[in-house]
């Protein structure tokens, strides 16, 4: 039985980029997350009501700045008519979540004692309903991430290859489910870690909360992401399957996302 790895799988090696790139690309990587990582760091914590409140306020603020960066961003991609998706699900999903939940704060609705236990749930939630909100629409998350990292030459690629576009969309909708469906295991650590909370078990609501969540989503990048990939994407004709009419090794025209590699 043929097996492939991952670099089989998307071809060609990638343009080895700049430092200056890199940095540039790591740093809104940040920026798109920040505010899901300010929340599980506040999370981890028993806050004061003064450190809950500044931790929601902060979240809305870095949501605001981290879409008007991508909006900055995907303005020159379109200027050199590259594919780009703003505002990103999940940017809208947390600044609307952080309003809702600092409007029944401030309300009263919400006492400060349930903000702090459930407060992983709704970071996660939020995100979940945003990545199945995408999908209904037609307009995967994923998608937005990946298209922005896939090289010029691939994004040409997919212009002029209407089947091997077709099957990178497709990539696109059934990793937006595989991570909707890790949401949901989020929420469900969230869960236990706000009942651990409850019962006064410290330690077990931090190894739900926070602990149980990184391995999650690292298994799911490292692991199951690529093989999911790897799947989905067709072999090469039997014929062509080593070397192209040129003589050289043929490279798939079905290319792997990014996120995975």
């Amino acid at each position: 039985m043929e097996t492939r790895s991952a670099s089989d799988v998307v071809g060609e090696a990638e343009p080895v980029q700049s430092i200056g790139a890199r940095l540039k690309r790591v740093g809104k990587i940040i920026m798109d997350v920040l505010p899901v990582l300010v929340g599980i760091i506040s999370d981890m914590f028993d806050s004061t009501s003064a450190v809950i409140f500044a931790s929601a306020w902060f979240c809305i603020a870095a949501t605001l700045i981290s879409v008007i960066v991508d909006g900055i961003h995907c303005r020159n991609r379109w200027a050199q008519d590259l594919p780009a998706r703003w505002p990103k699900m999940p940017g809208v999903a947390m600044f609307i979540l952080y309003s809702v939940n600092l409007m029944l704060l401030y309300a009263g609705v919400m006492s400060i004692e349930t903000y702090s236990k459930w407060s992983g749930c709704f970071v996660t939630g939020g995100i979940a309903i945003g990545a199945a909100v995408s999908l209904l629409i037609g307009k995967p998350f994923v998608y937005d991430y990946a298209v922005e990292v896939v090289s010029v030459e691939k994004i040409k690629h997919f212009k002029i290859n209407a089947e091997a576009n077709a099957n990178f969309q497709k990539i696109m909708r059934v990793l937006t489910i595989v991570w909707m469906l890790v949401f949901l295991a989020f929420i469900c650590c969230g869960v236990g870690s706000a009942l651990a909370k409850s019962a006064g078990q410290t330690t077990m609501a931090f190894l739900l909360g926070t602990i149980a969540p990184i391995v999650i989503g690292v298994v799911t990048t490292r692991y199951i992401s690529p093989r999911v990939v790897e799947k989905m994407v067709p072999a090469p004709p039997a014929d062509a399957a080593n070397v192209s009419s040129a003589g050289q090794p043929a490279a798939n025209d079905s290319l792997q996302s990014p996120l995975t590699a």
